[in-house]
């Protein structure tokens, strides 16, 4: 019994590759380590779209209230922090410093570009300085 299963070895050791089995069974590992890696990115770069969407909305927002109450509206960036007339909100993203505010007309006072970045995914939200046209690149 024990020689006939060291013959196998051997004879096995001698027919050096790999199995079907082994390589199927790394194939499956492989794709499944790529399709995890896949939807982590994929829900990454959502994220990302996600919160620069929702600032874009809230400067929308901001802006139209300005010049529906016809008063100033001061908006206020740092770091994960966003607040809109001393109303405070914690992001999940990182939009840097910035400070301004929408005139009666809706106007900013200053042109900017907003970066907002979660990891290696960044948005930018422009705000026009003459029209007040906000957007999302």
């Amino acid at each position: 019994m024990a020689q006939a299963f060291r013959f196998a070895m051997d004879r096995r050791m001698q027919n050096k590759g790999y199995t079907l089995v082994e390589m199927l069974v790394v194939l499956s590992i492989l794709s499944m380590l790529t399709l995890l890696f896949a939807f982590s990115y994929r829900s990454l770069k959502e994220n990302t779209t996600y919160w620069s969407q929702s600032i874009y909305e809230r400067l929308l927002q901001a802006q139209t209230t300005a010049m529906t109450q016809k008063r100033r509206v001061f908006v206020d960036f740092q770091g994960n922090r966003m607040s809109i007339d001393g109303a405070s909100l914690k992001l999940s993203t990182d939009c840097g410093y910035h400070q301004f505010h929408f005139n009666t007309f809706g106007n900013p006072s200053k042109a900017l570009s907003i970066t907002c970045a979660i990891g290696s995914e960044q948005r930018v939200i422009v705000v026009e300085l003459g029209s007040g046209r906000l957007y999302v690149r």
